[in-house]
């Protein structure tokens, strides 16, 4: 399908720990175009600056026994 197996990013995140409660937000970018087949169709679309990358968020929510 285009895909490619290979992707690097950033990644940050922040963490507060209050005795036994845990508060942490996370988030990381792909900085590598992981389809181009998807670009070109976006093209087609009429979306220029498109770009297929990988982002995702994280929300950790916990208790230390």
């Amino acid at each position: 399908m285009g895909n490619k197996r290979f992707d690097a990013g950033i990644g940050l995140g922040i963490t507060y720990e209050n005795r036994n409660i845990i508060l942490g937000l996370e988030s990381q970018l792909g900085l590598v175009n992981v389809n181009d087949k998807l670009k070109e169709v976006a093209e087609l679309a009429g979306l220029d600056d498109f770009a297929a990358k990988n982002i995702s968020a994280f929300v950790t929510i916990g208790y230390k026994f």
